[in-house]
């Protein structure tokens, strides 16, 4: 996604960290290696895939699993 996210972040992406009208991504302290929350920006491309996905009732998830988490 040309982000330089690492792939547990993305699991645990949750729209709450996306602002689609700004374009940034924001990674909690918790879920990051280094320990420190940081803000990724987005391509316009990026936005436009985010904006196509689905989203899943109750689930806050970006890429909810099968199980719901």
């Amino acid at each position: 996604m040309n982000t330089g996210m690492r792939k547990s972040e993305l699991y645990a992406l949750t729209w709450n960290a996306v602002d689609l009208g700004r374009k940034p991504i924001t990674v909690k302290a918790e879920m990051s290696k280094s320990g420190r929350s940081r803000v990724i920006p987005m391509s316009a491309e990026l936005v436009e895939l985010l904006s196509a996905l689905p989203h899943v009732e109750n689930n806050p998830y970006v890429f909810p699993g099968r199980r719901g988490k």
